[in-house]
Parts: structure tokens; sequence; C-alpha cells
């Protein structure tokens, strides 16, 4: 089966692969949620409240990832 992959820290969008329904865990960044299409300047994000994939503007990451970043270091 297709499975999806996101950074751990960021919920970033990684690429897709193949593998077993044993090998999913979101944990450790993995889905079999497909991300949505994008348009041009957008990302998907996969949220780790509510298990789904967001699409994220590009000038809106890195203020995301530095605020995610923050937040993890309290």
């Amino acid at each position: 089966m297709k499975i999806y992959g996101f950074d751990t820290e960021t919920g970033l969008y990684l690429g897709q692969d193949f593998g077993d329904r044993t090998d999913i865990s979101v944990g450790n960044g993995i889905t079999e949620l497909a991300p949505p299409d994008c348009n041009r300047g957008e990302t998907p994000v996969f949220d780790f409240n509510t298990h789904q994939w967001v699409v994220v503007e590009n000038d809106k990451v890195q203020p995301m990832l530095i605020q995610n970043r923050k937040q993890t270091q309290k």
C-alpha cells in the first residue's frame, strides 16, 4: 500500500513510498492518509493534533517552524 512520510518534528511532507500496513505509525512519521493537492506556493503539513493534513502557504512555513521549535524547547 502507499504510505506518506512527514517530519516528526515539523509535520512537513517528505514524500511517498510503499509499505505494509504494519509499518504505519504516525509517531514514526508515516501515515496512509494522502496529503492534499497543493497549489504553487503551498505545502502540505501533517497536523499531529487532528491527524490530518493541512495546506500551509510557503511564506507561513518558516514562522510556523520557529513557533513549534519554541514550544518544544519549553
